[in-house]
């Protein structure tokens, strides 16, 4: 079994555990830098409407963009819980 495989099937079992991903998540977010990525990406996908007016597709692409924060933080959230 090559090092890769080892490394792969280690991440691959951590992947499978709900738990551990938002311990991750966490663990990154909520650092000083994380504190800084987190006020980025509100500014950029969270402090503006999602709303563009007869333009469907961009609409659905910025609340794609929010979608991902508003989950980052929930995370976060959760983990502070």
């Amino acid at each position: 079994m090559s090092r890769g495989s080892v490394v792969k099937s280690g991440l691959e079992k951590k992947l499978s555990d709900p738990k551990r991903i938002a311990q991750a998540y966490a663990a990154f977010f909520n650092s000083e830098d994380g504190d800084i990525i987190m006020e980025d990406m509100r500014r950029a996908f969270d402090s503006r409407s999602s709303h563009v007016p007869g333009d469907p597709y961009t609409t659905a692409y910025r609340e794609g963009q929010r979608n991902v924060y508003q989950f980052i933080l929930a995370l976060r959230e959760e983990d502070n819980g």
